[in-house]
């Protein structure tokens, strides 16, 4: 069982044309269905991955909530729904999960699952830099040069005031 500590496998699914890859969480959760999501997942049974880690998500498992999030948007052991995706990506963004942040922000980018809107890309891409994740760094500048003074202004002003759900 893995617990007390995080690390996070990368999989080699690239999304958004190579603007966010998909990473499957393995921070320490608690509880039963994460951990056997998490050995279906590493079994390569995505249903049941699926089917373990909606348990999870449903207990309110941030965790959790994000990797039933990539399952959804590469409909890897679920018909593919990326507005599925994005809802449970917002979950675990809110919850704290800086791959989930990031992911979110790029659909909001690209208009992929969910309206494009570059305020809400900012706001999401920002809050997971500010947690360190580099490719959300890396995006803010080409995100801001595409967005108004107003704009920008109104996504920092979130950004500053973001706290997660915990």
């Amino acid at each position: 069982m893995i617990r007390g500590f995080a690390i996070f496998v990368l999989l080699a699914v690239m999304l958004w044309g190579g603007h966010a890859a998909a990473a499957v969480s393995v921070v320490a959760a608690e509880g039963l269905p994460f951990e056997e999501g998490l050995a279906a997942f590493e079994a390569g049974d995505y249903s049941l991955a699926a089917q373990k880690w909606r348990e999870a998500a449903n207990e309110g498992i941030p965790q959790a909530q994000y990797n039933l999030g990539t399952l959804y948007y590469s409909g890897r052991g679920v018909e593919q729904d990326l507005q599925v995706a994005a809802k449970l990506f917002e979950l675990a963004g809110t919850g704290g999960v800086a791959e989930a942040q990031y992911n979110l922000g790029t659909m909001f980018l690209s208009g992929n699952g969910v309206p494009r809107d570059l305020v809400e890309a900012f706001v999401w891409l920002g809050v997971a830099a500010r947690s360190g994740l580099g490719p959300a760094v890396s995006a803010l500048p080409e995100v801001a040069a595409a967005m108004t003074p107003e704009e920008r202004a109104r996504a920092a002003e979130r950004i500053q005031h973001w706290k997660p759900d915990k």
